[in-house]
């Protein structure tokens, strides 16, 4: 139920986001991810892992130079630190950007996203599976190519709070993301 909820939104979001644009760009992009987990208690860095990235945007200009652009997107994380194994995550983020000239757009990024993780605890015999949600927040860079092409850097942050079943044993965790990515612009 969780998961389709989660589509719903961000399905009216973006069809929400498409009635108010006067001039837009939708894009389809491929990144490359080097994902972290940092534990909130101990400070502790996991290994970094590489993953991948899916995304669709709808770039909107606002005003002047400035452009929001609405995002769904879907990242095969492939991230673990002791007890926490996050895998995949999914949701819709907005980018607000300013065009510094016709190539650089730095943009701020806020969304929300349903993390897939995994909790295993081998002292206790907990082992389990579940969906948490989280706010995204972090920095990019756009590039343009040319019409069509674009690239991008992001960095972003989501701090997720992981549990047992039961909820008796919890823990915090930061998820660490750089991201590279080229876009297709249509």
């Amino acid at each position: 139920m969780k998961k389709l909820t989660s589509v719903a939104i961000i399905s009216s979001a973006l069809l929400a986001s498409n009635a108010f644009a006067f001039e837009g760009k939708h894009s389809v992009g491929l990144d490359i991810i080097n994902s972290q987990i940092v534990e909130k208690e101990s400070n502790d860095h996991g290994k970094n892992r590489f993953g991948a990235s899916v995304n669709y945007k709808y770039a909107i200009d606002v005003y002047d130079n400035f452009v929001i652009t609405p995002a769904i997107f879907y990242d095969r994380l492939n991230a673990n630190k002791d007890e926490s194994e996050f895998d995949t995550r999914y949701g819709l983020k907005l980018d607000l950007g300013y065009k510094a000239n016709e190539v650089v757009t730095p943009y701020f990024s806020l969304g929300y996203a349903i993390n897939e993780y995994d909790f295993i605890d081998s002292d206790r015999s907990i082992n389990n599976s579940d969906d948490k949600a989280a706010l995204i927040y972090g920095v990019g860079l756009s590039f343009k190519v040319n019409d069509i092409l674009s690239i991008s850097t992001e960095y972003n942050i989501s701090e997720v709070k992981v549990s047992s079943k039961t909820g008796d044993v919890t823990a915090k965790a930061d998820i660490d993301q750089f991201k590279v990515g080229l876009s297709y612009n249509f």
